[in-house]
């Protein structure tokens, strides 16, 4: 079993000093003192007191990345034209909005309908998703009680939910079929970096939950809208990313969300976390 680690920071240039002088052979917990009163002393506490959680999908609970699932299926031409939409988007998120953020993601469905995609084709395709570990314990934890909210589509993370018989509600963009075929998208249905707050707003809302006892896990800056000073926000920074561009843009984004974040998870599991609840 790795070592686990549970230190505090109270500034973004003391938590990377200490990446300067990690190892990689042990995870860290690092607590944002400067979010989480009382740092990492009440950090135990404060986890156990939540009872609802939110999750992003890509990158926080797998390692992988939704879109690799179907652009396999897509012609050579339109897969190239799918990495350099990726990299652009990585590249510059000050370039980004909401309707930036849409137009990406439908056409990338657009896509996906001219290769004719078929629904039973998600369930196959999700089987290459892995969870990372600790993931559906924690999720079972708060079941009933959790909310995938991503930059995707609804259609393949409830494959992957009903895969792994995980009970929770999901807040993705809403695919069309028709006769099993991909036949379009329904476009007010789109989650993205701008209404990423809100939609999570609404589901503690809709269960009954405050904010300050509501877990969220992210793994980029695109998730900042669902963190905040009155819940409990986790940072997912993997030690190993397979997304090059998405670890890079995350290192550069730190210092943006560090104001949102109670703790940096540095790990490619979710066993830290599953720890402190185990050490009642």
């Amino acid at each position: 079993m790795r070592q686990s680690n549970l230190v505090q920071v109270y500034t973004v240039d003391e938590f990377q000093q200490i990446m300067t002088y990690h190892d990689g052979s042990g995870d860290l917990l690092v607590v944002n003192a400067s979010v989480v009163e009382g740092g990492r002393f009440a950090f135990p506490r404060r986890l156990r007191e939540t009872r609802g959680l939110i999750v992003d999908f890509d990158g926080t609970i797998h390692a992988g990345n939704q879109w690799t699932v179907t652009r396999k299926l897509l012609s050579e031409e339109n897969q190239q034209r799918e990495l350099e939409a990726v990299r652009r988007y990585f590249t510059d998120p000050l370039g980004r909005n909401n309707f930036t953020d849409a137009q990406f993601i439908f056409r990338s469905i657009d896509r996906l309908v001219e290769a004719r995609l078929r629904r039973s084709q998600l369930y196959e395709g999700v089987k290459e998703i892995v969870p990372r570990d600790g993931v559906e314990a924690l999720m079972r934890r708060y079941a009933g009680r959790s909310a995938i909210v991503s930059f995707g589509t609804y259609d393949l993370i409830r494959a992957w939910v009903d895969t792994h018989d995980l009970n929770t509600e999901i807040a993705a963009l809403r695919l069309r079929w028709e006769d099993d075929r991909l036949k379009g998208y329904l476009p007010l249905t789109v989650v993205s970096d701008g209404n990423k707050g809100y939609v999570s707003e609404t589901f503690m809302s809709h269960i009954g939950i405050p904010p300050e006892h509501c877990l969220v896990l992210g793994d980029s800056y695109t998730d900042v809208g669902m963190m905040g000073s009155d819940r409990l926000g986790i940072l997912v920074m993997p030690q190993e990313d397979k997304e090059v561009l998405r670890m890079a843009a995350r290192a550069e984004e730190l210092p943006l969300l560090w104001p949102k974040i109670g703790a940096v998870l540095v790990s490619n599991s979710l066993m830290p976390i599953m720890r402190l609840f185990l050490n009642t």
